[in-house]
């Protein structure tokens, strides 16, 4: 990240694939930037796969989240949650939308933004993979930065290369990436070029998916 954050509110988490950790990265970084007094606040935007009220906010009300507060079904003061952690709450994903890349574009969304950043110092996204999902990529043309996060044995150059111009094409900006799952053992087949390809396609990060973080 930058030196001392200056300037970064709107953050993006993402990955190049499926089960990399970017959500339990998600969920560490707002609770650390929390702590250090900044009121913060994580928006689920895998609208595919939703998977940070499991962590934060297991029992709450999922007819309400971000996507019902888009398109005006509930106010944001509705939707949010307070978390057990000091100076963080949680906006979850809401009802599953049918075409979430399209929810992601409209005027509705552009209106949550900003209410957030009226109200939060720092709002933190978790979106889907943006190596196989056009969400991720729209996601990151609004943001103040985009942190990758990688699978050490999983992730590998091509991935990265892929997700990194994926996000310059749309005018983002990469913050860094984090090294998730990270072993001596590992480091050999993290260059390697199997895992890119087969078994994490397009078709198999959807909504039926295991629930991974």
């Amino acid at each position: 990240m930058a030196s001392n954050g200056a300037g970064l509110r709107k953050i993006l988490l993402t990955s190049p694939l499926p089960r990399e950790g970017k959500t339990f990265m998600a969920i560490n970084l707002a609770i650390g930037i929390a702590h250090a007094g900044r009121k913060t606040i994580i928006v689920d935007t895998d609208m595919r796969r939703p998977r940070v009220h499991k962590v934060l906010k297991p029992d709450f009300d999922r007819s309400k989240g971000v996507s019902s507060v888009i398109i005006g079904q509930h106010t944001l003061d509705e939707a949010m949650l307070k978390t057990k952690y000091p100076n963080l709450w949680v906006l979850p994903c809401g009802p599953i939308p049918p075409s979430p890349t399209e929810l992601l574009q409209t005027e509705g969304f552009f209106r949550v933004m900003d209410e957030l950043l009226e109200r939060f110092d720092t709002v933190l996204f978790d979106s889907p993979p943006i190596a196989q999902i056009s969400d991720a990529a729209v996601l990151a043309s609004y943001m103040d930065g985009v942190i990758l996060v990688s699978s050490c044995g999983q992730t590998n150059y091509s991935a990265l290369q892929i997700s990194s111009r994926k996000i310059d094409a749309v005018g983002g900006r990469v913050l860094g990436c984090i090294l998730n799952k990270f072993s001596a053992k590992s480091r050999r087949s993290y260059y390697g070029y199997s895992s890119y390809y087969s078994p994490y396609r397009y078709k198999h990060y959807g909504y039926s998916d295991p629930e991974d973080l």
